[in-house]
C-alpha cells in the first residue's frame, strides 16, 4: 500500500463508522418509540416472542459489537500513522500532511495552501516530497 492509499484509509474508515453510529442511533430511537407504544397498549403476557422494541434493541447492540473491530482497526492505523508522521523532521511536511488527512472533511489544495500561506502548486510540491519522506520512514 502507498504512502497515500494508507493516508486516505483514514478516512474511509471514519466515514464507515460514523454510519454504523448513526444506524445504532437509529434502531436505539426506534427502540425508544416503540417502547412507548408498546407501555400504552400494554404486554402480551405467556408470548414468547419478542416485543418490537427487544429487536431494535437487539439490532442495535449487535451492530455495536460488529463496529467494535472496526473502531479498534481505525485506531490502530491512526496510531501507525501518526506515529510515522511525527517522525517526519521537516514541519511543512508534517504540516501539509495533517491538513490533508487528518481533518474531518478533507479541504482542497486550495484551502491548505490559504492555510500555510504558500502558493498551491508549492504545496502539491510539498505534499509530494512529504509522502516520499513518509514512505522512507513507514518502510
Amino acid at each position: 500500500m502507498t504512502a497515500k492509499e494508507q493516508l486516505r484509509q483514514l478516512s474511509t474508515l471514519n466515514q464507515r463508522i460514523d454510519q454504523r453510529i448513526k444506524l445504532i442511533r437509529h434502531y436505539m430511537d426506534q427502540a425508544e418509540k416503540m417502547g412507548g407504544a408498546l407501555s400504552q397498549i400494554g404486554h402480551v403476557s405467556g408470548t414468547k416472542e419478542q416485543s418490537p422494541m427487544e429487536r431494535w434493541v437487539d439490532k442495535a447492540i449487535d451492530l455495536a459489537n460488529d463496529i467494535s473491530g472496526e473502531i479498534e482497526a481505525l485506531r490502530a492505523e491512526r496510531r501507525l500513522i501518526c506515529g510515522i508522521v511525527e517522525q517526519m523532521p521537516n514541519a511543512r511536511h508534517k504540516q501539509v500532511l495533517e491538513l490533508r488527512y487528518f481533518a474531518p472533511v478533507t479541504p482542497t489544495w486550495e484551502q491548505i495552501a490559504e492555510q500555510m500561506g504558500l502558493d498551491v502548486r508549492w504545496v502539491y510540491r510539498l505534499h509530494g516530497e512529504a509522502l516520499l519522506e513518509y514512505e522512507k520512514i513507514g518502510a
